[in-house]
């Protein structure tokens, strides 16, 4: 004889405990400052280079609420033997 027992699954061991809360994203006052002067290009990273590369995307495709909406910031990096500096611009865009 089958038995159905009516019960909820446990939850899993990666479920959050508690509520998320989102961090402040620490280039928002990058962000702001190059809203303040449109088209003026802006170093707003020196470091490693694969660090560089993310932010620099990050700012173009704006995939942090920081850089929104997508194509309001530009962005490029620069490297050399020692360094990638990462230059960005805000050139407008509608929220």
């Amino acid at each position: 004889m089958t038995v159905i027992r009516w019960e909820n699954p446990p939850p899993t061991p990666f479920a959050p405990k508690g509520p998320r809360t989102l961090r402040p994203d620490p280039m928002a006052d990058v962000a702001e400052e190059l809203q303040r002067w449109p088209g003026r290009w802006g170093v707003v990273f020196e470091g490693a280079n694969a660090t560089a590369g993310g932010l620099a995307q990050t700012i173009r495709t704006a995939r942090m609420q920081t850089w929104a909406p997508p194509g309001a910031f530009e962005a490029c990096y620069r490297k050399d033997a020692e360094v990638t500096v990462v230059y960005a611009r805000y050139i407008g865009g509608q929220s």
